[in-house]
C-alpha cells in the first residue's frame, strides 16, 4: 500500500475534461445534503458541491494534494477509499470519479459506497471501461506478453472494469441505474493505432496536440454520449440511486 499512497502523492490528480460538472449536475441533490466525494483528489468537485449548498466532505488516501483547490467551504480526510471514515447511511449523495479502477477490490469499494448512502440516495462516479476496442487490445497484449498494458496512464493498481460486470455489480449492492453516459469514445479506436503514431505530434513538447491527446479532448454530441454507445466508452459516468 506504501508504494501506492507514493504514487499518488507524486501524480497531480486529474479527471476527464466536463466530467466534474456532469457529475455534479446529475446529483441534483438539495442545498444541506451531505455529499461524500471519494477518491477527491485537489477537491475540485467536493468545493463546486458546497458551491451549491451541499455539505461536502472529501476524502482521498494522498495527502500532497487533498484540498488544494477548495476553499474552506468543504471539509477533507485523508482516508482510504475501501474504508471510508464516515458512518453507515450518513450521506444523500456520494461521488466517486474516476476512481473506481484504482481500488484493489472494486466490487468492495461498490459496498463501501452502498454502506455511506442512506435508502434513495445517489451515487455518481466515472470510471475507466475495457468494453471496447482498446479493451480487447488490453486483454489480448497481457495474454501474448504476460505484461501489463493501457491506453492511459498505468497507474499501481489499475483495474480492468467492463460495462457489464458493472450493472450486475451495482445491482448487486442495491443500486438502481438511472443515467448512463460514455467519454472518450474516439481514444478506443486511437487506441489500436501503434503508440508512436498514437502519441506523435508536429509540435515538439506538445503531447496535447498529437491523436490520442485530441481523442481524450473530444466530446460527441449528448445524444451519442448517453445512447447505447454510451456502454463502449472508455470513461462510463454512471448515476445509481440506492434502494
Amino acid at each position: 500500500m506504501t508504494h501506492v499512497i507514493e504514487f499518488f502523492n507524486t501524480h497531480r490528480p486529474k479527471s476527464s475534461p466536463g466530467t466534474l460538472e456532469l457529475a455534479l449536475d446529475q446529483a441534483d441533490a438539495p442545498e444541506g445534503t451531505i455529499a461524500i466525494d471519494i477518491c477527491c483528489g485537489s477537491g475540485r468537485l467536493a468545493a463546486m458541491a458546497a458551491e451549491r449548498g451541499l455539505h461536502a466532505y472529501g476524502v482521498d488516501i494522498a495527502s500532497a494534494f487533498i484540498g488544494t483547490e477548495a476553499d474552506n467551504s468543504a471539509a477533507f480526510v485523508v482516508g482510504d477509499m475501501m474504508h471510508v471514515p464516515f458512518e453507515n447511511g450518513c450521506a444523500g449523495v456520494v461521488f466517486s470519479i474516476d476512481s473506481l479502477q484504482y481500488a484493489p477490490n472494486p466490487d468492495h469499494a461498490l459496498a463501501e459506497m452502498a454502506r455511506l448512502l442512506q435508502p434513495g440516495g445517489v451515487l455518481v462516479f466515472s470510471t475507466q471501461n475495457t468494453y471496447n476496442p482498446a479493451g480487447f487490445k488490453k486483454f489480448v497484449l497481457e495474454k501474448l506478453t504476460g505484461r501489463t498494458w493501457s491506453p492511459w496512464l498505468a497507474h499501481p493498481i489499475e483495474r480492468s472494469i467492463t460495462y457489464p460486470w458493472l450493472i450486475k455489480a451495482l445491482r448487486r449492492h442495491g443500486f438502481d441505474i438511472e443515467y448512463v453516459r460514455g467519454r472518450q469514445h474516439l481514444i478506443a479506436w486511437v487506441s489500436l493505432l501503434p503508440r508512436l503514431l498514437r502519441t506523435w505530434s508536429p509540435w515538439p513538447g506538445k503531447s496535447w496536440r498529437s491523436l490520442q491527446g485530441i481523442a481524450q479532448r473530444m466530446r460527441l454530441p449528448a445524444r451519442v454520449e448517453e445512447s447505447a454507445l454510451a456502454r463502449f466508452g472508455m470513461i462510463l459516468l454512471v448515476r445509481a440511486r440506492k434502494r
